[in-house]
Formats: C-alpha cells, sequence, structure tokens
C-alpha cells in the first residue's frame, strides 16, 4: 500500500481556512482592545475631572485643568503652575473637543467651589479619527455650585462627517 499526499486543492483550502480563521480573530482582537481603551479613557477622564472638581470645593481654591491632546494627558494644576497630578491617556483613542479647534489642547479653571469656569465635551474617537463612540459633557449652568458631568455613549459608532452634536445619536449612561 503506498501513502497518499494531499493535493494542492486541499493545501489550498487548508491554508484559506487558516488565513479565514486568523483574520476573524485579529480583527476581533483588534476591537476588543479599541473597546477596552475607550473604556479606560472615558472612566479615567470622570475620575479625574471629579478629583478636581472635589478638590476645588473642599480646599476653597481655584485649579487648572489642562487637556493635553497632543500629548494624551489630562493634568491637573495649582493656581501656580505647579503640577499635583497627570494621567496619560491610551494613545490609540483620539480626543476631541466642542471648541473651535477642535483638535487643540485646552484649559479649563475651577471656582473656589469646585465648579468650572466655562462648560466643555470631550469627544473619544478611534485612532483614526473616522467614527466618535464617547461623550463626556461637563455642564456649569446649574442651581449648585459644582458641576455636572455626563457621559453618553453612541447609539452606533458615528462617522466623523455625520452631526455627532445631534443628541438623538446619544445614549445617556449612569
Amino acid at each position: 500500500m503506498y501513502k497518499r499526499g494531499y493535493t494542492l486543492i486541499e493545501v489550498i483550502l487548508f491554508l484559506a481556512l487558516t488565513t479565514m480563521t486568523f483574520y476573524f480573530v485579529s480583527g476581533s482582537l483588534e476591537n476588543r482592545k479599541i473597546s477596552e481603551s475607550l473604556n479606560t479613557a472615558r472612566s479615567n477622564t470622570v475620575v479625574f475631572i471629579r478629583k478636581i472638581q472635589k478638590y476645588g470645593f473642599y480646599n476653597k481654591k481655584e485649579y487648572v485643568l489642562e487637556f493635553q491632546f497632543s500629548n494624551n494627558k489630562l493634568i491637573f494644576k495649582d493656581n501656580e503652575n505647579e503640577i499635583i497630578e497627570e494621567i496619560k491617556l491610551p494613545a490609540n483613542i483620539a480626543y476631541i473637543s466642542n471648541n473651535i479647534d477642535k483638535k487643540a489642547d485646552f484649559t479649563r479653571k475651577t471656582t473656589k467651589y469646585g465648579n468650572f469656569d466655562k462648560g466643555f465635551s470631550i469627544f473619544l474617537l478611534d485612532k483614526k479619527q473616522t467614527k466618535v463612540y464617547y461623550k463626556i459633557a461637563v455642564s456649569t449652568v446649574n442651581s449648585m455650585k459644582y458641576p455636572v458631568i455626563s457621559i453618553y455613549k453612541a447609539k452606533r459608532p458615528i462617522s466623523i462627517n455625520e452631526n455627532y452634536l445631534d443628541y438623538s445619536l446619544w445614549k445617556e449612561e449612569l
């Protein structure tokens, strides 16, 4: 009895199935990594903003929150420009604001009561800046002395070319 080898068609089918499996698994892992980074960035940003708010409220002092989108950092400073704390945000996520220059770094100051001098919104996008996933909105217009921080998740990833400011595209997270 002789040994039968594999035919060319069998080898091609095996390679095709292996390639397709690798493609789907790697795509799934990449989506999971981006999702984890988005969640980390959202959570860390909100915790950091609340921390600064509480510092201002309890210490009755003014502080500075600096958004460095260019370096993926949030920096917490006192009024003498001394850094109190900073956090590094995931580099595989892009960030924009609702300011005129959406990609520019900016600062906000707290009042002595923990509120901010102006409200702002931060949007979390994929690194290619094609899809918007989260919105963190800080509103200073309320009857309380400290800001209201709202977190919104896109009902579906929103194309950057769409009107991502449209409220019907967002659902509020608790």
